[in-house]
């Protein structure tokens, strides 16, 4: 049985029709019906979308084991779902952080402007520590971006293999 059959196949098991599945992987209902019918070959990241669709393994949609249609340890969806999901949760946790730090920061900055009357020039202490503030978030977002990009190139490579 072909990727195309499979493809075909799950989409008929599971009711859903071509022009669906085709906006969900973001290609035409004509390219679709040609990747069911072989006559157009499946790039990994549409393939990784449609295993995702259909939580399936990428080694079920190209060599149809059923044995890992659902194994979820060689499942390249869900391996690459979970380091979404860590990099939005890091995202998240640091832009709280650094929403904090900001209040508080301009806490006591309110506090010694206006309750202590301070006479003292704070502009340059705010623009530096947003500067200070901004510069670290964004590497830390930075590494993390770097960190998960190289990860799913090798989900990638080897669902490749």
């Amino acid at each position: 049985m072909s990727v195309g059959s499979r493809i075909e196949g799950l989409r008929i098991t599971k009711k859903v029709n071509q022009e669906e599945l085709a906006q969900y992987i973001g290609v035409t209902r004509a390219t679709l019906s040609r990747i069911e019918k072989n006559k157009f070959n499946i790039d990994v990241e549409k393939a990784i979308k449609i295993c995702e669709y259909f939580d399936v393994s990428m080694e079920y949609l190209y060599y149809g084991d059923e044995n890992d249609k659902n194994n979820e340890e060689t499942n390249t969806c869900s391996k690459f779902n979970k380091l979404l999901k860590k990099l939005n949760f890091i995202t998240g946790f640091t832009s709280i952080i650094i929403a904090i730090i900001t209040i508080l920061f301009f806490g006591y900055y309110v506090y010694k402007k206006a309750i202590l009357g301070s006479k003292e020039n704070m502009t340059y202490y705010v623009n530096c520590f947003f500067f200070f503030v901004l510069l670290i978030y964004s590497i830390i977002l930075l590494l993390h971006i770097i960190k998960y990009k190289q990860k799913i190139n090798e989900l990638k490579k080897d669902s490749n293999d």
